[in-house]
């Protein structure tokens, strides 16, 4: 796109902000990470990514945001549910894991749409639509509180996620986005458990 062809541009340096890791790394080879104003780490892209998926909160299964009233919509909360486990419990690659995000809208809404965003280490797994299995959701939706859920798929490996959810119309600039708003670790617990184990 545009940030590919000014990034390449010779003779010119180019400061590229953004929370979405698999961006910075297709469009940068180097990369500064700041934390509370401060630069912590300065380095090749790679390097300064993997430290910025390290200090991850993976123990954190919602959050929560206020409302935004000067918007029609506002996206509120996130939350992982993973059947049968408490929050404090790893998340293993045989659990089922459905996402609930929760948004108020100011006024009843047409051709509006809901999109979750997951990602692996920084790296863009898929895309999907609230709309996709309820289209009458595109044609009207009404004044107040809404939930949708989420069932991720069972393919999932062993690795690190991040999600990016946003709120708006198609051809049309999202009206909220949450960028990296809540990241989780798959584990294989069962094959990690095996290696730690002795045969009797």
């Amino acid at each position: 796109g545009k940030m590919q062809e000014v990034s390449q541009g010779g003779g010119r340096t180019v400061l590229f902000v953004s929370h979405n890791m698999a961006s910075i790394k297709a469009l940068c080879k180097h990369g500064i990470l700041l934390e509370n104003g401060q630069m912590k780490k300065l380095g090749n892209i790679e390097d300064v990514v993997t430290e910025y998926i390290s200090g991850y909160d993976l123990s954190v299964r919602s959050r929560e945001w206020p409302i935004e009233k000067n918007l029609p919509c506002s996206i509120i909360g996130i939350s992982i549910i993973v059947e049968g486990k408490r929050d404090d419990q790893l998340i293993d690659l045989t659990d089922k894991i459905k996402i609930r995000i929760s948004y108020f809208l100011f006024e009843d809404m047409t051709g509006t749409n809901l999109s979750l965003s997951l990602y692996r280490e920084g790296i863009l797994l898929f895309r999907t639509w609230d709309i996709d299995n309820l289209h009458e959701l595109e044609e009207n939706r009404k004044y107040g509180y809404h939930e949708a859920e989420l069932e991720l798929p069972d393919f999932l490996l062993p690795g690190v996620y991040s999600m990016r959810i946003s709120i708006g119309r198609p051809n049309i600039s999202p009206i909220q986005i949450k960028d990296d708003c809540i990241q989780f670790e798959i584990n294989n617990i069962q094959t990690e458990g095996s290696r730690k184990s002795f045969n009797i």
